[in-house]
């Protein structure tokens, strides 16, 4: 509710104010940054959760943020020119996986397929205009489409358990995709025509593959699991006929990006939390150290003298999760940050210098919830508080007493005694409770909306305190269809 008033005072202010009397202190975004493709230098996309998409056109210095559905979580994207390309995901209010296609270079989106299975899709591969694949239930099922998403078909049904979630084509004709099969073995499938019969080729070399590009159509750099759990380069020249190891340098290879079969860049670490990355310009025999990262490389591509990367971090003592894109504009040797992924969900000031923000992520893979604080005005923060989900609404009282929703339960934090505890918690446990919105008027005396159920009847309520949230009455009650109804 208070985010909604001040984003209503800052609509109607900047009517009578001059636009350079406000500044940006932070700009986040209600997501997790989950994949990055670009087809040139220049020309990129982004997606995320809660239906973020981007796209940049001057080399990632700008992203204009596109309007999409919230409710989609966009796992993948992949286009194969300026204007079409193919994404997938899951629709969180149809609670249904989703291939979604643009044909007008991201602005504009179609819902092409709807995946009711339980595991859903796990990677897509767009070949042109009409022809892309899909590896979907836990990468079971092969899916296609010939005439650019009308229909899709699955071409290949495995119904030994296994697990298939790597995927490409090197020509009309000729694909490969890579997983482990029922007993655990490293499966290749190829396929000669378009994907209607698939080869299978089983190996113990090694116990996963997790990555492969092909440079042409038999030579492909892949990143394999060895048996001390080690992740290694290899390649093959001849479509994983035979395969020779490159030079190992690190323990794990994160991810690998080959521009020809001599020049490779590759993200490289040991057990700890650095991440360096490395170029070879012999094919992965010699390898040499360009810069150091400390957040994960997730996805990079190189064009010429310009890198992109997506990464995240997680903060173990504080449990921020962040999202990066970072750019680079010299081969890799300095990186800056192109675009920041987090969730504000409030802010609350008790005076001019200082301040609380909250924020978090939930998604299908992280729950995460934060306070910030400030004490300049907004310039700098720090963490102030975390926990396990995302945090909607904030108040404090002063700079050590505050009160929270976090999940649906309200929360009162006093920092000198480092305790955070639910004050409204209903003693009935037959009755579910679950607070929308808190306000207090002084330390003393507060009030929270929401309401409770009890078997099938549902009251909107709102509660009053009068020592502070350590006990609760009810100030007004009514029954309900639902607690959205009122609240």
């Amino acid at each position: 509710m208070k985010l909604q008033i001040i984003l209503i005072l800052i609509i109607i202010s900047s009517v009578f104010l001059y636009a350079d009397e406000w500044e940006i202190l932070n700009e986040g975004s209600p997501c997790l940054l989950n994949d990055i493709d670009f087809i040139n230098e220049n020309m990129g996309w982004a997606v995320g959760s809660d239906g973020l998409l981007m796209r940049t056109e001057d080399a990632g210095q700008t992203w204009n943020k596109i309007s999409t559905d919230v409710s989609w979580h966009l796992e993948q994207v992949d286009f194969i020119n300026e204007l079409t390309g193919w994404a997938y995901g899951y629709d969180t209010n149809l609670n249904r996986h989703i291939i979604i296609k643009s044909e007008d270079g991201g602005y504009s989106w179609i819902v092409q397929y709807y995946y009711a299975g339980d595991e859903g899709i796990s990677s897509i591969y767009a070949l042109s205009d009409d022809v892309a694949y899909a590896i979907a239930d836990m990468g079971r099922c092969i899916l296609r489409t010939s005439n650019g998403g009308d229909e899709w078909e699955s071409i290949m049904h495995y119904a030994e358990a296994g697990c298939f979630n790597n995927i490409q084509f090197v020509n009309d004709m000729t694909g490969f995709i890579t997983g482990t099969d029922a007993l655990g073995r490293v499966t290749i499938l190829i396929t000669y025509d378009g994907g209607n019969n698939w080869h299978k080729k089983y190996t113990d070399a090694f116990s996963r593959i997790l990555r492969f590009q092909f440079i042409d159509d038999s030579t492909c750099f892949f990143s394999a699991l060895n048996e001390s759990g080690e992740s290694i380069l290899y390649l093959t020249r001849d479509t994983f006929n035979h395969w020779t190891k490159q030079s190992q340098y690190k323990n794990w290879i994160d991810y690998f990006n080959a521009l020809s079969v001599d020049t490779i860049f590759s993200f490289m670490r040991d057990s700890g939390p650095i991440t360096d990355l490395y170029k070879s310009t012999d094919g992965g025999n010699h390898w040499t150290y360009i810069s150091s990262f400390g957040f994960s490389p997730e996805k990079m591509y190189f064009f010429n003298d310009y890198g992109y990367s997506l990464g995240s971090r997680n903060f173990t003592l504080t449990g921020l999760s962040l999202s990066f894109l970072m750019k680079s504009s010299d081969k890799g040797y300095n990186w800056e940050s192109s675009f920041l992924a987090y969730h504000f969900t409030d802010i609350y000031f008790l005076n001019k210098n200082n301040g609380f923000a909250s924020g978090g992520i939930s998604a299908s893979h992280a729950n995460t919830g934060h306070i910030l604080s400030t004490n300049n005005g907004g310039q700098t923060w720090s963490i102030y508080y975390n926990g396990p989900f995302k945090i909607s609404d904030i108040q404090f009282i002063n700079q050590n007493t505050g009160y929270i929703l976090q999940d649906g339960s309200l929360y009162k934090i006093n920092n000198v005694e480092n305790d955070c505890k639910n004050i409204l918690e209903n003693p009935d446990p037959d009755k579910k409770t679950r607070i929308f919105d808190v306000y207090f008027v002084n330390e003393n005396n507060g009030y929270a909306v929401g309401g409770y159920e009890q078997d099938d009847e549902v009251f909107a309520t709102i509660f009053v305190t009068l020592d502070g949230g350590n006990n609760w009455e009810t100030a007004w009650q009514s029954p309900v269809n639902h607690l959205g109804d009122y609240l």
